[in-house]
């Protein structure tokens, strides 16, 4: 029989499955935490359902309760079952009584999921290792209702005592919650009799994102992202929990990554968990993983990166060191430090455009040009190196310098969309200026660059300084020239640009 018609006879359309030690107040005269969670996602839900909704659980519940007969005959008429994950819950015989009979209560009639949607809401109020929830939970990606406070290295609880920063984290996730149980239980009401029509896949249309796992202090940006791309439609995996015993952990992750499109990785001061039996963090092992696909099937990538603070952990110092100097490893990656609203734009803009597309079917028309990057002062010191471009049968772009200002930035813009390669010349202009410029070789995937650049050059002329001297970079070939240009210092760019 059909789902949907049962639901219609149901008493009940969730029921929270919680221990009593958790809902006990912690301040005198305060709910306890259940109770007002209870409450506030009745209100939430009555709006985005427009209408009461009706939430059951059993306020007498005590530690030591028989575990009623009642209870259990209920469950068949509940469509959902919400479970607040403490390691009070996973001790108590009782709520793994409880939460199991909802298990076998459904596997044995209509089954766990609906419309192709868990019926079990994992809320997870303190953190409890995943290998000691129940096995049904290993699936579940959770709603979790706590952050790492970065200053102490302490787990905090959204909890309105500890100031409005936890309030407004706590009223966020509560809305996700309750905008996911509403897409639940609208679904059943008005699909009573058609199966609901399959998640489309990686296969399809539909841009499919690898939005990788980060550390705790990272979880509420990367929430952030993840929601903004669910709610344009995309498909974003993991749409699990990855395996985190290590001998499996890299094929799992690799398994979801083969299906994406497009792999994110945002990246804070905070090393991460590092599974038993191995040395490397989650967040490395995601990382060397899509490194490997890039290479293998050119899937995008982007990393943004989030170092606030100078790092205590040796671990993520020589990780950001491997990130920013092994080119290898930087291959067919953005690496961006902008804001979390850029990172968004950029996410957009990469997967509007046509997956489906060569890497290198919009460059056809340019394969020979060089952009010479330099600064106005600078125009009649490049011109040797044009010419020896030029001589060498390269098409050589320059920058304008007239016009009004966003016209001129449009044609920048467009010209390290379409070269081939480019070269920066660091002459009369500030440090400052050619930095700015290496991160703008970075972030031009975002504006449209289906490519990565054959060769990037940084020639350094004009006059000698400590500074120019000591000048190195791994992000391009450093070519130097004080005295006069000669043929010769081009060449390692020109023989990798060949």
């Amino acid at each position: 029989m059909p789902f949907g018609k049962i639901f219609f006879s149901m008493n009940h359309d969730l029921f929270i499955s919680y221990a009593h030690l958790d809902n006990l107040p912690l301040l005198e005269g305060q709910k306890g935490w259940i109770t007002q969670f209870h409450s506030a996602l009745s209100v939430r839900l009555s709006q985005l359902l427009g209408r009461e909704p009706k939430i059951w659980r059993d306020h007498k519940l005590q530690g030591n309760d028989f575990f009623d007969k009642v209870i259990i005959n209920q469950f068949p008429t509940v469509a959902a079952l919400v479970v607040i994950v403490t390691p009070r819950y996973v001790q108590s015989e009782w709520c793994m009584r409880e939460c199991q009979t909802f298990i076998e209560q459904y596997e044995n009639t209509l089954g766990i999921t609906a419309q192709e949607k868990s019926r079990i809401f994992k809320i997870v109020k303190t953190p409890v290792p995943l290998e000691e929830q129940p096995n049904h939970f290993h699936n579940l990606l959770g709603y979790e209702f706590f952050t790492m406070d970065r200053e102490v290295g302490r787990i905090r609880e959204f909890n309105s005592f500890l100031g409005q920063e936890y309030q407004q984290l706590y009223w966020i996730k509560l809305d996700d919650l309750a905008h996911d149980l509403c897409n639940l239980l609208k679904e059943l009401e008005s699909k009573p009799e058609t199966p609901a029509p399959k998640a489309p896949t990686a296969t399809e249309s539909t841009p499919t994102i690898y939005l990788a796992d980060t550390c705790l202090d990272m979880q509420l940006k990367r929430d952030t992202i993840r929601r903004e791309m669910v709610q344009y439609g995309y498909l974003v995996k993991p749409d699990q929990p990855l395996n985190v015993i290590s001998n499996s952990l890299e094929s799992d992750i690799k398994q979801q990554m083969t299906q994406c499109d497009l792999s994110i990785h945002m990246i804070g001061d905070t090393y991460g968990a590092v599974p038993e039996g191995t040395e490397k963090s989650i967040i490395q092992m995601q990382y060397e993983v899509a490194t490997t696909l890039s290479q293998q099937q050119g899937m995008q990538r982007l990393l943004w990166l989030d170092t606030t603070k100078d790092c205590q952990d040796k671990r993520q110092v020589q990780f950001l060191d491997l990130i920013h100097n092994n080119c290898a490893i930087q291959q067919g990656a953005e690496v961006l430090t902008d804001s979390i609203e850029d990172l968004k734009n950029i996410i957009h803009v990469k997967l509007s455009r046509d997956q489906k597309e060569s890497p290198n079917s919009t460059l056809d028309e340019h394969r020979s040009s060089v952009y010479l990057i330099h600064d106005q002062s600078d125009y009649n010191a490049v011109a040797p190196i044009g010419d020896c471009l030029f001589n060498n049968n390269y098409e050589v772009i320059l920058p304008v310098f007239e016009g009004d200002e966003s016209s001129i930035r449009e044609d920048h813009l467009e010209n390290l969309k379409t070269c081939e390669a480019v070269i920066i010349y660091y002459g009369k202009s500030s440090e400052l200026w050619v930095r700015a410029k290496f991160r703008e070789l970075i972030k031009i995937a975002g504006y449209g660059r289906t490519s990565q650049f054959k060769a990037k050059g940084l020639y350094i002329g004009g006059e000698r300084t400590n500074r120019k001297e000591q000048y190195r970079t791994h992000d391009a070939i450093v070519m130097k020239g004080f005295d006069s240009f000669e043929e010769n210092h081009l060449q390692p760019f020109l023989s990798q640009l060949s």
